[in-house]
C-alpha cells in the first residue's frame, strides 16, 4: 500500500495493527487492496507464518482464488474474514485447524453445496459465523450442531429451502442472532416430545414473503425468546399479518422497512398488542389514510423508536401520542400530514432527541417555541413545510433547554423569521436554513465562533444582507461546506488563513 514505507514503523501502516506491549503484529485488515480488475490472486499462505501472534486477518474482496495448505499453521488466528473471494469448497478442509477462531467470514466465496462443511463443526469456540451468498442448497443446520459456543449465525440467500426444525437451533445452545434472509423458507417446525427451547432472541427474515407466499409468521411462536424480528422487503397478505403478528408480546424490536402490510387496520389492529415494543420501524410500508386511525401506536407506551416516514399518511397528529412519553425518536418525513405543530402532543413529548417532519404539510414555527422544554433534543429535521413567525406569543429570546447538533429548516412558501434559540447554540455540527425569510438581518458570523465543531453551514435563500468575515477568534477548523447563495451580501472577506471552504 502507498502508506507501506521503510522509513515509517510499520505498525503505522493502513491496515496494521500491533501489541502495544510486544511490537509484535496481531492484526492485518487487507481488504480491498489490490488493484480492481486484477488478475486472480494464487495466494501463497505461507506469507503469514512468521505472524506467530496474529489474531485478526482480514483478507476480504482481493480475487483470491487458492491456496490456504499452510494457513492452518498460523494457529493463533481468532477472527478470519475471506469473504468476497473466488475460494469455493476447497477452502473448507483447512479450516478445522482454527481451534482458536472466534469468528469466521466466509460470505460469497462460491461456495457450491454443503460437502466440507463439517469441518466447521472443529471449531468449537466459534462464536460468529457468516456463510451468506453461497449456493449451499441443502440444510446447512445439522451440519453445525457441534458449535455450542456460536452466537450470531448468517446464512441469507445461500439457497435454503422448506421448514426449519427447531430442534436444531436447541442444539446450537448459545445461538442468540439467525439471518436466513432471502431464502426459500416456509416456516419454523417444532417436533413433539422436544426438551428445551431455542435461545435466539434476533432473527432476520428480510425478503421471503413474496405476493403472500412462502413464510408462515405465526410458527415464529416456536421461538419463545424471540426479542428483535426484521422483516423488511417483504409482501404480506392481512391474513398473514393479522395472525402471524399476534404472537409476540414480548417482542422489543419490529422492522417492517418497505414491507407491504396488507390491509391498515389489521395491521393497527394487530400491532395494538404488542405492548413491550420499544422500537417499531415502518418506512415505505404502504400505511395510507388518517393518521387518526392509527391509533393502535398509542397502546405502545415503552416505545423509544417510532418511524412512520415515507408512507401516505395524512391528518393532524393524534393527541393520543402524549401516551408515548418514552419517545426518543420520531421520524414521520415523507407523507401529507397536516395541522400545526405548535397546537399538536409533539410539545408533551420532551424525551425526544431525533424528530424528523420533513416533506408533509405541517405548519412549523421558526421559533421552535413548543421545543424549549426539550432538554434531550438534539436533530430536528423540517425540510419542505410552512414555516412561519409567532406573533406575540411568548418571549422568543428564552433560552431553550436543549442543545441542538443538526437543525434542518426549510420553508416550502418563504416566511418565518430568523431562529433567535440559535443565539443560544454551542453543540450544532450542520444547520440548514433555506427559503426562511430573515430581511434586514446580517449574515450571522457569530455562529460559526458559538459553534466551533460546525461542519455544515447553509443560509440560502434567507433574504440576508450586510458583509460577512470568517471569524478571527475561534476559528472553525471542521467545517467543510459552507453556501450562503441567493442573498443579499454586497461584500465578504474571506481569511484563508483561518479557514478553508
Amino acid at each position: 500500500m502507498l502508506s507501506w514505507r521503510k522509513d515509517v514503523d510499520c505498525c503505522k501502516w493502513d491496515g496494521v495493527g500491533c501489541n502495544t506491549t510486544t511490537g509484535r503484529i496481531y492484526e492485518l485488515m487487507l481488504y480491498s487492496f489490490r488493484e480492481e480488475g486484477f488478475v486472480d490472486w494464487h495466494f501463497d499462505a505461507s506469507l503469514f507464518l512468521p505472524f506467530q501472534e496474529l489474531r485478526r486477518l482480514v483478507l476480504q474482496n482481493n480475487n483470491i482464488i487458492c491456496c490456504f495448505e499452510r494457513l492452518s499453521s498460523v494457529i493463533n488466528l481468532e477472527h478470519l474474514d475471506l469473504s468476497f473471494n473466488k475460494i469455493g469448497n476447497t477452502i473448507l478442509p483447512f479450516l478445522g485447524g482454527f481451534t482458536l477462531l472466534k469468528s469466521l467470514y466466509i460470505s460469497e466465496i462460491a461456495l457450491i453445496g454443503t460437502t466440507g462443511l463439517e469441518e466447521l463443526s472443529k471449531l468449537r469456540n466459534l462464536e460468529v459465523l457468516d456463510l451468506s451468498f453461497n449456493d449451499l442448497y441443502s440444510s446447512i443446520l445439522p451440519l453445525l450442531r457441534g458449535l455450542h459456543s456460536l452466537r450470531t449465525l448468517l446464512m441469507s440467500d445461500t439457497q435454503q429451502k422448506g421448514s426449519i426444525n427447531t430442534q436444531d437451533l436447541i442444539a446450537l445452545s448459545n445461538l442468540e442472532e439467525l439471518d436466513i434472509s432471502s431464502n426459500n423458507i416456509d416456516k419454523f417446525v417444532e417436533p413433539k416430545d422436544i426438551e428445551g427451547s431455542s435461545n435466539i432472541t434476533v432473527l432476520w427474515l428480510n425478503h421471503v414473503v413474496s405476493n403472500g407466499s412462502m413464510f408462515q409468521l405465526q410458527s415464529l411462536k416456536t421461538l419463545p425468546k424471540l426479542k428483535t424480528l426484521h422483516l423488511e422487503w417483504n409482501n404480506f397478505t392481512e391474513v398473514q399479518i393479522s395472525k402471524g403478528l399476534s404472537n409476540f408480546n414480548n417482542l422489543k424490536e419490529l422492522y417492517l422497512d418497505y414491507s407491504d402490510v396488507g390491509n391498515n387496520n389489521a395491521f393497527l389492529l394487530s400491532i395494538a398488542n404488542m405492548t413491550s415494543l420499544q422500537i417499531l420501524s415502518l418506512p415505505g410500508c404502504e400505511l395510507a389514510g388518517s393518521i387518526q386511525g392509527t391509533r393502535g401506536f398509542c397502546n405502545l407506551k415503552n416505545l423509544l423508536e417510532l418511524d412512520l416516514s415515507w408512507n401516505n399518511l395524512n391528518g393532524d397528529l393524534p393527541h393520543c401520542l402524549v401516551n408515548l412519553t418514552f419517545l426518543q425518536r420520531l421520524d414521520l418525513s415523507h407523507n401529507n400530514l397536516t395541522g400545526k405543530i405548535s397546537q399538536s402532543p409533539l410539545k408533551i413529548l420532551t424525551s425526544i432527541k431525533f424528530l424528523a417532519l420533513s416533506n408533509n404539510q405541517f405548519e412549523i414555527p421558526s421559533s421552535l417555541s413548543l421545543f424549549l422544554n426539550h432538554s434531550k433534543l438534539k436533530t430536528f429535521e423540517a425540510f419542505g413545510n410552512e414555516v412561519y413567525s409567532e406573533k406575540g406569543v411568548i418571549n422568543h429570546n428564552l433560552e431553550p433547554k436543549f442543545q441542538l447538533e443538526r437543525f434542518y429548516l426549510d420553508s416550502s412558501l418563504g416566511g418565518g423569521s430568523f431562529p433567535e434559540f440559535l443565539y443560544h447554540q454551542r453543540d450544532l455540527q450542520v444547520i440548514y436554513i433555506s427559503g426562511v425569510t430573515m430581511m434586514g438581518l446580517e449574515l450571522p458570523s457569530w455562529l460559526l465562533e458559538n459553534n466551533t465543531n460546525l461542519k455544515s453551514l447553509i443560509l440560502s435563500d434567507c433574504s440576508l444582507s450586510g458583509i460577512f468575515s470568517l471569524p478571527i477568534r475561534n476559528p472553525n477548523a471542521t467545517l467543510m461546506y459552507l453556501d450562503i447563495s441567493r442573498n443579499h451580501i454586497y461584500e465578504h472577506a474571506f481569511r484563508k488563513s483561518i479557514v478553508k471552504v
